[in-house]
């Protein structure tokens, strides 16, 4: 409780009233810093429209730390497309968080290089994927397959024959601080599905690099990987798919033939999986 000015005089008090100088015209429409009676001013300012503090600021006791820019920051939703490092978001009554494209990173060191998800339901996902048609000569295509465009490739067949490889990214050799060409000692396997798909014309054939080991088992005698040309002619349109994995950071891949939309034939039914060449 504040002391009454009851019983006192003028030069007894006036250090403790409070003012705003403003030539004896009231409150002004600028800031002005409210001040004791002596000419000292306090951290707070007012004026018709507003105020401003110049100083700590507290609620109840409390000091409030956040800055201006982090309180305006409360009212920032989703359209603001604003997110903050070392800040968590949380929207929705039902705890939902969405998310317009972005990465969510779990990456550790050592013991720990990756997160953990537990009770996780995925309701709809597609897997990121790349389309090209063969370049090259028009002799020999060539179609390279990046695993770090995507998990899913397709290419378009329009040359008598596309050379296939795989290329190595340079995120594959990390050693488990993420340092590039030191690859880690814990194993990494990556996987990459393959689509081949004939132009209308048809009758295209495809090569394989040498790297790419292939179970000899699944070929035509005397073969030892796919040749998707032989001994039936591919028709146009018709759709091949291949998977190949690697575990040793895609130094080797092992590739398999998945399936075929090639029509059955004397050369054997729908599944058979004969195809072989070598070049």
């Amino acid at each position: 409780m504040g002391t009454s000015f009851l019983g006192q005089t003028p030069s007894q008090t006036y250090k403790d009233i409070l003012q705003i100088s403003n030539s004896n015209n009231g409150m002004p429409t600028t800031l002005r810093a409210v001040s004791a009676g002596n000419g000292t001013d306090s951290a707070l300012q007012i004026c018709t429209t507003g105020i401003d503090v110049n100083g700590v600021l507290s609620i109840s006791g409390t000091r409030l730390t956040a800055t201006a820019a982090q309180l305006n920051k409360i009212n920032i939703n989703g359209s603001d497309g604003e997110v903050e490092s070392n800040r968590a978001i949380v929207a929705g009554s039902n705890r939902d968080v969405a998310f317009n494209g972005g990465i969510i990173s779990m990456a550790g060191s050592g013991l720990y290089q990756n997160g953990t998800i537990r009770n996780l339901a995925i309701e709809s996902f597609a897997f990121a994927g790349y389309q090209v048609s063969s370049t090259g000569s028009t002799a020999t295509g060539s179609f390279v397959i990046y695993p770090a465009s995507g998990s899913t490739q397709k290419v378009i067949l329009n040359q008598p024959l596309t050379q296939v490889s795989i290329a190595k990214s340079p995120f594959q050799d990390q050693d488990a601080s993420g340092t590039t060409g030191l690859p880690s000692t814990y194993m990494r396997d990556y996987r990459v599905t393959l689509f081949t798909v004939q132009d209308a014309a048809g009758n295209r054939e495809v090569d394989f690099n040498a790297s790419i080991i292939w179970p000899r088992e699944q070929w035509a005698s005397g073969y030892s990987k796919p040749r998707i040309n032989y001994p039936v002619t591919a028709t146009g349109t018709q759709i091949d798919g291949f998977e190949f994995y690697s575990f040793d950071y895609g130094t080797t891949w092992y590739g398999n033939k998945i399936i075929s939309s090639m029509a059955g034939s004397s050369a054997g039914p729908l599944d058979s999986i004969i195809d072989g060449g070598t070049y």
